[in-house]
């Protein structure tokens, strides 16, 4: 993707309570030509959403704050409709209240390690749906 000047860039944010992964997927979405916000915390995410707007949100299931499914509810009683713009990425798929909770939302979910053109299909699909 490729910005004119003054095109306003697509803005994602990445919360994940590993380091390595929020560099890595900050410097890959960088690629890709988007700005990336991340968030080590469930609270600093919270933090953040509460001030800037988001084209797209990555969020880590296993958190040790505050887990990704009561993030996953906060943020969409914070902002409803950022419900549709929200991407679980997580390395746990087999427990089963992890399960319950990807059916009741349906958001995409891409399983670590990440596959970087899943990811990329996943994006485009939640921004042209905007």
């Amino acid at each position: 993707m490729n910005n004119l000047p003054g095109e306003a860039k697509i803005k994602g944010l990445v919360v994940d309570d590993e380091k390595i992964i929020l560099i890595y997927l900050k410097r890959l979405l960088s690629t890709w030509g988007y700005v990336a916000d991340t968030a080590n915390t469930s609270q600093e995410a919270i933090e953040i959403i509460k001030k800037r707007d988001y084209d797209f949100i990555m969020l880590d299931i296993r958190m040790p704050d505050i887990n990704g499914e009561q993030l996953y509810n906060m943020i969409t009683d914070l902002k409803p409709y950022l419900v549709n713009r929200i991407i679980i990425i997580t390395g746990d798929i087999t427990n089963k209240s992890t399960a319950s909770f990807f059916k009741e939302t349906k958001a995409p979910i891409l399983t670590k390690p990440i596959d970087s053109g899943k990811l990329k299909d996943t994006i485009d699909k939640i921004i042209s749906n905007q």
